[in-house]
């Protein structure tokens, strides 16, 4: 049996259009939802990376590797990027 998330992907993908159509802010969505707001801005930062295929149900959490993990540390301490563009970069949709 799978994991299952708070929030739907249907839900993900209504607030983020809601967002980008300009009828709710991250402020609202996140209130509304009871969730914060850095993780709508994920969501939304995600959707417009990958599309609405991102918020696909998983059967497991997602594992890292020693050296998968090294190589993300060492790309931000060198300045290749912040926490959410790396993130991003390498689809790590946990904090």
């Amino acid at each position: 049996m799978g994991r299952k998330n708070k929030y739907s992907k249907e839900i993900k993908i209504k607030v983020i259009n809601e967002y980008i159509q300009g009828f709710k802010s991250i402020g609202n969505i996140a209130y509304d939802l009871g969730c914060n707001e850095k993780a709508v801005r994920d969501w939304i930062m995600m959707y417009k990376e990958y599309g609405a295929d991102i918020f696909d149900d998983k059967t497991r959490n997602q594992s890292y590797t020693k050296e998968f993990k090294e190589k993300v540390v060492k790309e931000y301490l060198d300045g290749k990027g912040s926490i959410e563009s790396l993130q991003i970069k390498y689809k790590i949709l946990s904090n």
